[in-house]
């Protein structure tokens, strides 16, 4: 977990690339896809399920509004 890792972490690390000053790429060096699907994976730094799924939600929401 996230969390775990950097006790410190108040919101999420997100990266992005831009093209032509759009938003093209959203990256977390932290697992996502994992919480998605609500698996546990001992050996991956990830976010929660629940945290997952809301991240996953508000990056999708702001690139259909952007």
């Amino acid at each position: 977990m996230v969390k775990q890792a950097k006790p410190d972490l108040n919101t999420p690390e997100l990266e992005g690339i831009t093209l032509s000053g759009a938003l093209a790429v959203v990256y977390s060096k932290y697992d996502l896809g994992c919480g998605w699907e609500e698996q546990i994976h001992p050996y991956s730094k990830g976010y929660a399920s629940q945290d997952a799924l809301k991240l996953g939600m508000n990056t999708l929401v702001y690139a259909m509004t952007h």
